[in-house]
């Protein structure tokens, strides 16, 4: 069953870019000296979230396997978090409603299979290198998004999607939040109306 409370964040549309402000290269620098976790097929993740802070309890992998956890019961800041927020404003912005959260990393061809994720929480899409028209592709229902480097985009992902990485490796951030008043007040100051 979907959180109704979900449904609201998305009355003006499926996909929405926030106003924020990141340091891609100091971000990339930092993700090039830490260690990903290989999730198969191309893809590894560095998570900014755990179910207690510590590297010991990141959820990397998908939720399904794990009887009763969701993204929002994954939400203490990890040591990755502190290093990184000085560089990524949205880090800051949703520090008291941020859920699980992280940077993933495509080796070229790395594949997300097709899936639809929970309603437990919205998600917050972040490009960071790489992942420009080129060299990344991701799927949305019926058509393909053009995303651009260093924009955020709040994204429905109870709607199909997929993604691929070309011949670069490449980067993207996932951020998720809780679908609650104090987001949609946050989410409100930060859109970007055009």
């Amino acid at each position: 069953m979907v959180n109704q409370d979900y449904l609201k964040f998305f009355a003006i549309g499926d996909i929405y870019e926030l106003k924020h402000s990141i340091d891609i290269p100091s971000v990339i620098e930092y993700c090039k000296n830490v260690e990903f976790k290989d999730r198969d097929k191309g893809i590894h993740s560095l998570s900014l979230t755990s179910i207690d802070g510590t590297m010991e309890t990141t959820v990397d992998g998908g939720l399904r396997y794990i009887d009763g956890l969701k993204d929002d019961g994954i939400r203490v800041p990890t040591i990755h978090y502190h290093n990184l927020k000085q560089h990524i404003s949205l880090l800051k912005d949703f520090e008291s409603v941020i859920c699980r959260t992280r940077i993933f990393k495509a080796l070229p061809r790395g594949v997300w299979d097709p899936h639809r994720d929970g309603s437990s929480t919205i998600r917050i899409i972040v490009p960071l290198l790489n992942s420009n028209w080129k060299n990344f592709r991701l799927m949305y229902e019926d058509r393909v998004l053009n995303l651009q480097e260093g924009k955020a985009y709040v994204v429905n992902t109870l709607k199909d999607h997929a993604a691929v990485a070309f011949s670069n490796e490449m980067y993207i951030m996932v951020m998720t939040i809780l679908p609650s008043d104090e987001s949609a007040n946050i989410l409100t100051k930060l859109l970007e109306i055009k």
